[in-house]
């Protein structure tokens, strides 16, 4: 083989991680979906399939969510993995919510 000649082609980014979102209120009651894209940017909807709000990750372990008007409306902080806790911009606990 020709050691100029390129050994792979095609992309080298890697592929993108997609996981859906559960939120739930307070008492444990199902609220709405979403989902985390490449671990970066979130989407909320409702239960209908209506958008709620979209987010960015800033660090590894918090987020900010906007409404869909681009204003920012609350928080939320990685509790390990799988799970995630929202506040509000008074530093109020919101909902709860899990990736699968």
């Amino acid at each position: 083989m020709n050691p100029l000649r390129k050994k792979y082609s095609g992309s080298r980014t890697a592929p993108k991680k997609h996981y859906r979102i559960s939120i739930f209120d307070k008492d444990g009651n199902y609220i709405s979906s979403g989902s985390i894209i490449n671990n970066s940017t979130l989407s909320v909807f409702d239960p209908d399939g209506k958008f709620l709000s979209s987010g960015k990750f800033i660090s590894k372990d918090r987020f900010n969510l906007f409404d869909a008007t681009g204003n920012f409306i609350a928080y939320g902080k990685m509790l390990g993995k799988t799970s995630f806790n929202i506040f509000d911009t008074d530093d109020q606990f919101i909902s709860r919510g899990s990736l699968f």
